[in-house]
């Protein structure tokens, strides 16, 4: 995927606002195409204000916040090590007594 810079703050502007790059960075298979597709957490100082990338392909959306499960780890994983992980990490919750797991809970690889 090529990143998108820069982007605009008004349509009219020519020059562009520069960006620290955010993490994580969320990785998820769509579930209609065989294409993965990346997700930026943006910072909330921007809120509503939040700069419009200069690639039309690239769109803001806002989404509630939620509580996440994590299983941290270093490198690169294929998608055996995914399912692995997925597979472990959906035991541990399963015994958690304070959160339950949704049943149509989905994975996403988030990269720090």
């Amino acid at each position: 995927m090529e990143m998108t810079t820069p982007v605009f703050t008004r349509k009219e502007e020519v020059r562009g606002e520069t960006m620290d790059m955010t993490t994580p960075v969320i990785t998820k298979k769509s579930a209609d195409e065989n294409k993965w597709k990346m997700s930026f957490v943006m910072p909330s100082k921007y809120g509503p204000d939040l700069p419009q990338a200069k690639d039309p392909s690239v769109t803001i959306k806002e989404v509630p916040s939620k509580i996440v499960a994590v299983a941290a780890f270093p490198g690169l994983v294929t998608d055996d090590d995914i399912s692995q992980r997925e597979s472990r990490l959906r035991k541990s919750l399963q015994k958690d007594t304070q959160y339950q797991l949704k049943e149509d809970s989905v994975v996403e690889i988030a990269q720090a």
